[in-house]
């Protein structure tokens, strides 16, 4: 006589939650304009992917926690993928974003949309006015004597 066979059931994954994942905060982050340009159509939701955010942050075949996405349109998106001096929070930095910060500001106020915006329009000018530099008296077009 011949032993009973065993069930073969397929294993099944069983995902387990983090507390720093918000499908709802994934989608209002689709809804910002990019934090670099302002763009506000095809919004990627950027993960910061830095070894200090974090045990739970990220890991070999894990996106970085939804709390540290911030808005970029798909060529900003592509850019800070393709940079190759530092992180991305680096590259962030070179368009005068504070990645880090701006990210923890979005995740504090994930439940109200208008506060998320004001945090992402407060990015752009400062970025801006990062970017154009001080104005020196006496500058052509500076408005200083």
């Amino acid at each position: 006589m011949k032993p009973p066979r065993i069930a073969k059931t397929p294993l099944r994954h069983v995902r387990r939650e983090r507390p720093d994942m918000s499908p709802a905060h994934k989608r209002n982050i689709k809804d910002l304009p990019c934090c670099v340009c302002g763009a506000v159509s095809a919004i990627d939701p950027h993960h910061l992917m830095h070894p200090d955010h974090g045990p739970n942050s990220r890991g070999m075949g894990r996106t970085s926690a939804d709390k540290w996405l911030v808005p970029l349109c798909r060529t900003h998106h592509d850019e800070a993928h393709a940079y190759r001096f530092g992180d991305d929070s680096d590259w962030l930095a070179t368009q005068g974003i504070m990645g880090k910060e701006l990210a923890t500001a979005l995740w504090s106020d994930r439940d109200d949309i208008a506060a998320m915006l004001r945090h992402v329009l407060r990015a752009i000018q400062g970025a801006r006015l990062k970017r154009m530099g001080p104005k020196t008296p006496g500058a052509v077009g500076s408005g200083i004597e």
